[in-house]
């Protein structure tokens, strides 16, 4: 029986590790082997953790995202399985169709309802970001994550941004509440910035996107407050995704990876030097804006989660926080301007 059960992990193992390198490797034969790999889990959260990238493999490699969405689903909301699975389940969920794509009404349809805990979201929120932010402080019961931390730092940053492009949207005690709350979790994702960049349990990919996220609430931290050291704080975390982006290869990940965060990252990165540009006035950062923007301009294939995104921003209120700040982007650079006309915009 103890061979059995050995043989077992090792098979189970071997198929795991093979389909994870398969998804860096954009090898749709992932399927197969995470498949293999749930089917012969030796134990409970062996095939939660399988699960999860047999979800992702699904999103990647199926013409239908509803498949890879209904997996991880299932694995956030199954009360037999870790905590650890089930946060990282949901932050995949939200990471892949809300912050990458800006795919409101994607979620508002197949994300946010069902049982419990998914309808509950949607319940007293405003709107799908709000649900979405709801969504990320259940992720917290099951223990600190920057990315969770630095999403919802991010919601409360936005909306006192949108204060500030159209006043009289908060009252002084909300506006007061919402800037403790985003000094609080701000604080708590950087409390486990360092652990999280050091531990072999995540991806490259993640630990980039954490960085990013870091450099995005320091960005809007020098909006709101105009504070020199946030900027550079900011612009250090875009520079230090920016290197690690350049180990990709190195670790075995197709080249698509590379050049969908390096657009990501450096879209981001474009936001704060284009504020910087139109508020106060600096043209002189057009040329490096325009570096920065141009990996998404030559974008060919419309379905790259970028293009997705900019063409969703495009549908937002002129006065929400992303479109302004796309926007921005567009009046230092006609290119990119004209770029996002093609897309859908009207300015």
């Amino acid at each position: 029986r103890d061979n059995s059960q050995s043989e077992k992990a090792q098979e189970y193992a071997k198929n795991y590790q093979e389909g994870k390198k398969d998804i860096r490797e954009l090898n749709a034969e992932a399927v197969n082997k995470l498949e293999q790999a749930v089917t012969g889990a030796p134990t409970v959260g062996d095939e939660s953790l399988a699960k999860i990238d047999l979800g992702v493999a699904y999103a990647f490699f199926s013409q239908d995202p509803l498949k890879g969405l209904a997996v991880l689903k299932e694995v956030a909301a199954n009360t037999e399985y870790h905590g650890f699975s089930r946060g990282r389940a949901m932050l995949k969920i939200l990471t892949t169709f809300i912050v990458q794509r800006m795919d409101l009404e994607f979620a508002r349809n197949n994300i946010f309802t069902g049982p419990a805990p998914w309808g509950n979201f949607m319940e007293g929120s405003k709107d799908v970001e709000e649900s979405a932010r709801k969504a990320y402080e259940w992720i917290l019961q099951f223990g600190e994550t920057p990315s969770a931390n630095y999403y919802i730092a991010s919601w409360y940053a936005m909306r006192l941004l949108e204060e500030k492009i159209d006043t009289s949207t908060l009252s002084p005690e909300v506006r007061n509440d919402y800037r403790d709350k985003f000094t609080s979790y701000r604080e708590q994702a950087e409390n486990w910035l360092p652990d999280m960049l050091a531990t072999p349990l995540l991806e490259l990919y993640e630990k980039v996107e954490i960085l990013s996220n870091h450099g995005n609430v320091h960005a809007l931290l020098y909006m709101l407050e105009g504070k020199e050291e946030e900027r550079k704080t900011a612009e250090l975390a875009y520079k230090q995704a920016m290197n690690m982006l350049t180990t990709f290869s190195d670790v075995g990940y197709a080249p698509v990876y590379e050049e969908s965060y390096r657009r990501s990252v450096q879209f981001n990165y474009a936001k704060l030097l284009a504020h910087d540009a139109v508020i106060n006035k600096k043209k002189e950062l057009k040329n490096q804006i325009h570096e920065l923007v141009l990996p998404i301009i030559e974008v060919k294939n419309q379905q790259v989660s970028a293009i997705i995104f900019l063409k969703n921003v495009g549908k937002l209120p002129k006065n929400h926080a992303q479109y302004w700040l796309t926007s921005h982007i567009a009046q230092v650079d006609l290119e990119f301007a004209s770029f996002l006309k093609n897309l859908g915009w009207s300015f």
